[in-house]
């Protein structure tokens, strides 16, 4: 089990984008104006965005990373071109466990990652 540390989430949202700029993939990352910290597990998290940005690429092209922070909650977002999911289908398929593939093209949608704000 990994134990939940301080993480600077420009660095390792960065580094990601990074990661994928090498491979001439379309990732940017648009770093906040402040640094952004937050206590969790940075090998769960990396996992996590990493997961939702291959989702993007494969079925849309692109990924725009950005983090909004709130004082309760640090959002990261992944944006992409992808065609998005119906206002009707959102409560669903923001329940646990919960897939979703657009009826319209069989292509699953992804979303934003919302972690509690905790400082350091």
């Amino acid at each position: 089990q990994e134990d939940s540390v301080p993480v600077d989430l420009s660095a390792l949202l960065d580094s990601l984008a990074q990661d994928y700029q090498d491979q001439s993939l379309a990732v940017r990352f648009h770093p906040p104006q402040q640094d952004c910290t937050l206590k969790c597990r940075r090998i769960g998290l990396r996992r996590a965005v990493r997961n939702v940005i291959d989702n993007a690429l494969k079925y849309a092209g692109n990924a725009d990373i950005t983090i909004q922070e709130t004082p309760d909650h640090i959002c990261i977002q992944i944006i992409d071109d992808g065609p998005g999911i119906p206002e009707a289908d959102l409560e669903r398929v923001m329940a646990p466990f919960n897939a979703w593939k657009s009826h319209e093209t069989g292509i699953p949608a992804g979303w934003d990652l919302d972690c509690p704000s905790h400082s350091p």
